[in-house]
């Protein structure tokens, strides 16, 4: 045997130094004051807390169901008028209410050409038909309404997760209560006026003109910023859903604005509008409320528009960071909402965490009685894989919950499993074969077993992260990282530090 012990210890020394830098803040956190260059470094973040944990924020969503049904027909109308206008049936006017529109047009031959059409959608119920007016009325179907809807919640689900996830909130719990109901839990945040103005905002953006004559049906919306109320046009010409991005972007006159940009398909149509109404103004309008009015002074073609009028950069950062993420189907009502503290009080978290400690030691104890040095070398392997396992957890800004506790535990319980695999192959060729030959060799024959075990646990964990979520999924990180450290400290620590006591003239004994 050699000293090529030397190296590999020298590693593991250098990931232990890091792995305490790393762990350091989530123990010590007055360490990294705030007035410390050191507190601006990627080692000074703390491991994250779960809601069990720490607390956080509480919301219970609800679907608004009527203005959810209300929204979808008016953009199934007005996908419909510009359907119709593409194949050269002009729509004069279009009145909505409710989930029921009624399509004016200029002669009866453009009136029967869009009946045969609309008659074949099949969201659609032709309700009846005018000749007098030219006008044909149509109504969405109830029961695809009640299918979309149910299907809404699931798009709402993960429009939510997407503007948590911009916001940087580790590991929130987001999930469907129900056909109509979105359950969000948010760790560490406290703030439930911020939370609530993020997720809760619908971001329906909208474009309509101000009355461009007399006779056009017009509402009152009330200015941004404002307790004044201006007319607008009730037709919706374009929506916010043809948005590819939404940027902050600072302006000279402005100050902080939000830059948008259509996909191809919206930059057609608002090229159209553009193009057909220079001298008009055109409001852009956000959740019912008219941000700003511009006059349109020339075609706009590249599918560019600015959002003015916001108060300042965060608000422009958060309006932003809701368009980016997509439009919600519908309204959201809260029905429940608190900032609660760890959900199964300090108490049970002292015990749980007394629980783990009380295994470790006992565990520790045990190894070093039953396999002497070698136990006292499981040991160190052991809790080598404890620091980094922590390390990993803040290197990859995981959430510790309850869960996660029992997974931490249940990685103890494998660690030591795979340790007692090598140190029995060890022991079934002493007496046969010097001590030293008889560790290499018990490695060697043990290292299939520990592989096999490790690598089924980590595929499962794996599975299980992939398909979960919540608590269920950072249990299954957790294990996963344990599974992984695992296997280096077993094998490579438990090995080198064997080799080291064995060639330093250790007492070096199996029981």
């Amino acid at each position: 045997m050699t000293n090529d012990y030397k190296f590999p210890l020298l590693v593991v020394g250098v990931l232990f130094v890091i792995s305490v830098l790393i762990i350091w803040p989530s123990f010590f956190p007055t360490f990294f004051r705030s007035n410390s260059f050191l507190s601006e470094h990627w080692f000074s973040r703390p491991l994250q807390l779960g809601l069990d944990l720490v607390g956080g924020s509480y919301v219970l969503y609800e679907i608004d169901e009527e203005k959810f049904k209300e929204q979808l027909a008016n953009r199934k109308f007005i996908s419909l008028k510009n359907s119709l206008a593409s194949q050269e049936i002009p729509v004069l006017s279009l009145e909505r209410k409710g989930v029921t529109g009624e399509f004016v047009f200029v002669s009866d031959r453009s009136l029967n050409k869009a009946k045969d059409i609309l008659s074949n959608d099949p969201d659609l119920v032709i309700e009846g038909i005018n000749y007098e007016t030219k006008s044909l009325i149509v109504t969405y179907k109830p029961s695809n309404l009640e299918k979309i809807a149910i299907e809404s919640t699931d798009r709402a689900v993960e429009i939510i997760r997407n503007r948590v996830d911009q916001f940087g909130v580790a590991e929130p719990v987001i999930q469907r209560l129900g056909a109509r109901r979105v359950l969000v839990e948010l760790p560490g945040v406290k703030d439930l006026d911020r939370v609530k103005s993020v997720i809760g905002k619908t971001a329906q953006l909208e474009f309509r003109f101000l009355p461009r004559s007399k006779n056009v049906p017009v509402e009152k919306l009330p200015l941004f910023k404002t307790m004044d109320h201006i007319e607008v046009e009730r037709e919706v010409v374009l929506t916010g859903d043809k948005i590819q991005k939404a940027n902050v972007e600072l302006t000279q006159t402005e100050g902080s604005v939000v830059a948008i940009q259509f996909n191809v398909e919206g930059a057609k149509e608002f090229a159209k509008i553009t193009r057909e109404n220079i001298g008009k103004n055109l409001a852009i309008i956000l959740d019912s409320v008219v941000y700003s009015a511009p006059q349109i002074q020339t075609a706009i073609t590249d599918g560019n528009a600015i959002i003015t009028g916001l108060r300042n950069p965060q608000e422009a950062r958060e309006l932003a960071v809701v368009l980016r993420s997509g439009t919600l189907p519908a309204p959201l009502r809260v029905i429940e909402e608190r900032v609660v503290g760890p959900t199964l009080g300090e108490i049970y978290l002292e015990r749980a965490v007394w629980t783990l400690v009380v295994t470790l030691v006992s565990i520790l104890a045990l190894m070093i009685l039953w396999y002497k040095w070698f136990g006292f070398i499981a040991s160190i392997s052991l809790l080598l894989n404890l620091v980094f396992i922590f390390a990993c957890l803040v290197i990859f800004q995981a959430t510790l919950t309850f869960p996660g506790m029992a997974a931490l535990a249940l990685t103890i319980g494998v660690a030591v499993d795979s340790n007692i695999i090598i140190f029995e192959r060890i022991r079934d060729h002493l007496g046969t074969i010097p001590l030293k030959e008889a560790v290499s060799r018990g490695f060697e024959n043990a290292y299939s077993a520990v592989l096999d075990a490790n690598m089924t646990s980590l595929i499962t964990s794996l599975l299980v992260y992939l398909f979960a979520h919540g608590p269920i999924k950072g249990f299954a990180l957790i294990f996963s990282i344990g599974v992984i450290t695992t296997l280096f400290c077993a094998v490579f620590v438990t090995k080198h530090l064997a080799n080291w006591m064995l060639e330093n003239n250790f007492p070096v004994r199996i029981s």
